[in-house]
């Protein structure tokens, strides 16, 4: 079980109190679990990160493909990990786990070693942005602009897209592993984001049993804080639930199918 933090592509990190105490609970749930980080944008945030004229900066695809390393790393470690493999991601993080959820590309016998079997086996993603092209007028989204601008180092578009999570969909690859993607009615993520991921899932006729998505409503928290929130998916409406029951939930659910890649 990998945790990845938010911070918009450029800032964030483990020391974040939140991801540490979410990996304690999954640990309680019987997971082993591992917060992570990855290459930032800028660089200098992490020690010893080279500025972004080195190919290791934390430009697409670095942040990405450092997720895919740690993927391959944690399933490598047979004394902990069974074979399976799943990441929840906040907002940037998020963004991460998605994509590496679709993405297929393959690396051969190069860094980071990737491939469509590579690929973890189910994901959440809090509050994460899916589109990085998306240019909804929307009052959120001019800051959200500015940081997919800053992370890709690109004001085009076409390019921010490719680096997408969406943009690994194509008419060969509809493929995805289980993706449980959630955010708030008042997210600071802008609200588009969550409906580019299902639009895009949609057009391209990826079945509906391999994602579930959730707005939680009447909640104006980001990412990690409405961990503890009531999910509020039930009729009637219920504040038994929480957002981490559901989300430990689900991931158990597929360590208990054994690889079925359904639900």
């Amino acid at each position: 079980m990998i945790i990845l933090h938010i911070g918009e592509f450029k800032g964030g990190g483990y020391y974040d109190g939140l991801p540490a105490r979410i990996a304690q609970e999954f640990a309680d749930a019987g997971f082993y679990a591992a917060v992570a980080s990855y290459p930032l944008a800028p660089p200098n945030l992490i020690k010893g990160q080279p500025d972004h004229s080195h190919a290791s900066s934390g430009r697409p695809p670095q942040q990405t493909d450092s997720v895919k390393a740690l993927i391959k790393a944690m399933r490598d470690d047979t004394l902990h990990c069974n074979g399976q493999v799943g990441v929840l991601g906040g907002s940037a993080g998020g963004s991460h786990a998605v994509f590496v959820a679709i993405d297929q590309t393959n690396t051969g016998n190069d860094w980071p070693f990737w491939n469509g079997e590579a690929r973890p086996n189910f994901v959440a993603s809090l509050s994460g942005p899916y589109d990085l092209s998306d240019r909804t007028d929307d009052p959120q989204n001019v800051g959200f602009v500015r940081n997919c601008e800053n992370y890709t180092n690109s004001a085009v578009p076409s390019y921010q897209w490719q680096n997408s999570a969406v943009g690994q969909l194509t008419t060969t690859n509809t493929d995805i592993k289980p993706i449980y993607a959630i955010s708030s009615e008042g997210d600071s993520m802008p609200a588009s984001q969550q409906w580019d991921l299902f639009n895009a899932f949609y057009q391209k006729g990826v079945s509906s049993n391999m994602y579930k998505m959730w707005i939680i409503p009447d909640n104006p928290s980001h990412a990690f804080s409405y961990w503890e929130d009531p999910i509020l998916d039930t009729l009637p409406l219920s504040a038994g639930w929480l957002v981490k029951n559901r989300v430990i939930g689900f991931f158990q659910y597929f360590l208990q199918q054994q690889g079925h890649s359904h639900f």
